[in-house]
C-alpha cells in the first residue's frame, strides 16, 4: 500500500468512495479498517490511508497529545478538533477539522491534497474522491 520508489515519473492514482471500506490504488483494490464519510461537505478518510495516497509512509506519522505530524513534501502539523493546520510553518484554515471516530483518526483528504498541491477530483454521482500523486 505504500510505494517507497523514487521514480517520480510514475503517477499513483488513489480512489476513496464514501461509505466503502475498499479503496483503489492504480486499479488494485485494497481494504481499509474504516470507511470514509462526509462532514461539512468534505470527505473524511482514515489518516493512515489518506497520507499513503499522498505518498507518505503511514508509519512515519507521529501522534502526540492530539497533535498529528505528517512528514510529507511539506512538514504538516494538525490537531484533532482544530481546523488550523501548519505546513512548513505556514498556517492554513481547513473547513473541517481532523477528528477521532471509534478510535480512528480521520482527516479531510481534499484539504490535505490542496496543502500538498496534489491533483484531486470528486465524482458526486459515485461519491468518489480521486487523487494523483
Amino acid at each position: 500500500f505504500f510505494n517507497n520508489s523514487n521514480d517520480v515519473s510514475k503517477k499513483t492514482i488513489t480512489k476513496f468512495t464514501v461509505g466503502n471500506q475498499s479503496y483503489i490504488i492504480n486499479e488494485e483494490t485494497h481494504t481499509m479498517d474504516a470507511a470514509p464519510y462526509i462532514e461539512s461537505g468534505r470527505t473524511m478518510v482514515p489518516l493512515r490511508y489518506a497520507v499513503a495516497a499522498a505518498g507518505v509512509n503511514p508509519d512515519d506519522v507521529e501522534f502526540s497529545k492530539g497533535v498529528i505530524t505528517v512528514p510529507a513534501s511539506k512538514l504538516i502539523k494538525m490537531t484533532l478538533g482544530s481546523n488550523i493546520v501548519t505546513a512548513d510553518g505556514k498556517e492554513y484554515t481547513m473547513v473541517t477539522a481532523p477528528s477521532s471516530v471509534n478510535g480512528r483518526t480521520y482527516i479531510p483528504i481534499s484539504e490535505l491534497a490542496s496543502i500538498l498541491d496534489l491533483s484531486v477530483s470528486w465524482d458526486k454521482e459515485t461519491k468518489t474522491a480521486t487523487f494523483e500523486y
